[in-house]
């Protein structure tokens, strides 16, 4: 069994993303401390997904705006309570298997009914729909501090963790 070290991004490995002039402060910060470690493309297209999201809902700050707590990560929840970009020091995912396991649970009880499934009750690939249409995306129609911030944010700590070779 491994546990991580606290990482401690180099200036060499991180990634260069767009900041909209209008983007405030807590975004700012949170987009520079996701932008520490070079993840790879993947994680860089979320990042400028996330970017173009959060810009096109005017960067809301409403805090009644929150994704659910509900199967959250331990992780995800310290990082909030933490102050989220005011504190440097990541949470250290100490089982990364563990860690992946937990967050499609979390990730799964945040998709809206209209997702399909398998046979199995696994979420389709390919964001696939009952029915032919989209309805309403619930939960995920989240911008904001607490919102598609935490998801991204949870997948940068699996990813940085992932990297240190925490896997058990």
């Amino acid at each position: 069994a491994g546990s991580a070290a606290e990482v401690t991004p180099t200036a060499t490995q991180e990634v260069e993303i767009a900041m909209p002039d209008d983007a405030p402060s807590w975004f700012s910060g949170c987009i520079t401390q996701l932008c520490a470690k070079d993840l790879r493309v993947h994680f860089t297209t979320l990042l400028k997904a996330f970017v173009t999201l959060e810009t096109m809902y005017g960067f809301d700050e409403d805090t009644y705006s929150k994704l659910p707590a509900t199967n959250r990560l331990k992780e995800v929840g310290d990082w909030i309570k933490g102050g989220r970009n005011r504190n440097p020091k990541l949470p250290v995912v100490k089982n990364v298997s563990k860690y992946a396991e937990k967050w499609k649970q979390w990730w799964d009880t945040l998709q809206p009914g209209w997702r399909c499934r398998d046979h199995d009750g696994n979420l389709m690939a390919g964001g696939a729909m009952k029915y032919g249409k989209a309805d309403k995306w619930g939960v995920l129609d989240c911008a904001g501090p607490n919102g598609w911030l935490t998801v991204v944010a949870s997948l940068y700590f699996w990813g940085v963790s992932e990297q240190a070779g925490s896997q058990e």
